[in-house]
């Protein structure tokens, strides 16, 4: 199964998985969106689609860009909203770890469908998807 999660960030849910997460930790540490996409394996426009989605949806940036002029000096930055989201994100995935070990998740099942389920966590969405 394939996961992703909802995470809560100021009474909204933003949809994150392990590649966007990983996106969102590049580009805080690398700087750069482009360099970020290409080492996470996501293609460019599907980046910035996630990026702009998630803005959408919060009603602010999550990213920070500078454009660079003829000698570079552009970048980005995730913004403290960028940041509460990798945050939360780990928080998440360390519950999920320490659950792991008892083969036990206590939740709530709100949905359950042919393509997979939604449980509810700890205040976290988890969408399961089946392959």
């Amino acid at each position: 199964m394939r996961f992703a999660c909802r995470i809560p960030i100021n009474d909204l849910e933003v949809p994150v998985d392990e590649r966007m997460f990983k996106l969102l930790n590049l580009i805080h540490r690398m700087g750069s969106i482009t360099v970020a996409a290409r080492d996470a394996g996501i293609p460019y426009r599907s980046a910035l689609a996630y990026i702009r989605n998630v803005e959408d949806i919060l009603g602010e940036n999550i990213v920070e860009t500078r454009r660079g002029g003829r000698g570079g000096g552009g970048g980005s930055r995730l913004t403290d909203t960028g940041l509460m989201i990798i945050k939360e994100y780990l928080k998440l995935k360390r519950a999920l770890e320490r659950q792991r070990t008892v083969n036990e998740l206590e939740g709530v099942v709100k949905e359950v469908s042919a393509d997979g389920l939604r449980v509810v966590v700890g205040g976290f969405t988890i969408d399961a998807a089946r392959a």
